[in-house]
């Protein structure tokens, strides 16, 4: 039993490992964005988790938190503008937070939103698909997502 229990920590500590040796972070700057990607960073909050958000509607219905399943629509760019990912709100993507089922910033900005909140976030690789990638988003991505809650249950 202590046998396995160490196993799966050297695997756990070589995922870190190689986690954290993935491509050194681009700070996010202004000049990285097309006008096309609609990004005006001085407009904009830094998170401390490291990504940018500025709420475009403020939400007033039920709070999002930690164990309910949110339900949300949204558009994902690149920083050159270009379209990498849609959920329209009518179809929204459905997961429960802190359950690891979204990249780090959705999970974190989600928790501070109410029902009818739509926010813009930019988010360094690091707290989106790092140096994996996903479908259409490249490795090492800066992504501009537009989220809108939808529900919360």
């Amino acid at each position: 039993m202590r046998r396995l229990a160490l196993v799966a920590l050297c695997i756990l500590a070589a995922a870190c490992a190689s986690a954290s040796a993935a491509a050194p972070l681009r700070p996010i700057t202004q000049d990285m964005f097309a006008a096309e990607a609609e990004v005006d960073l001085a407009q904009m909050s830094l998170h401390e988790r490291g990504f940018y958000f500025h709420d475009i509607i403020v939400g007033t219905g039920r709070q999002a938190y930690t164990g309910l399943t949110v339900h949300i629509g949204y558009v994902v760019r690149l920083p050159d503008g270009s379209e990498v990912d849609r959920a329209e709100p009518e179809r929204p993507l459905r997961f429960k937070l802190g359950e690891r089922q979204s990249i780090p910033a959705l999970e974190v900005t989600l928790r501070s939103m109410k029902v009818g909140g739509v926010r813009q976030l930019v988010v360094p690789p690091n707290l989106a698909y790092g140096s994996r990638g996903r479908g259409k988003v490249p490795a090492n991505a800066t992504l501009v997502m537009i989220v809108r809650l939808v529900r919360v249950e």
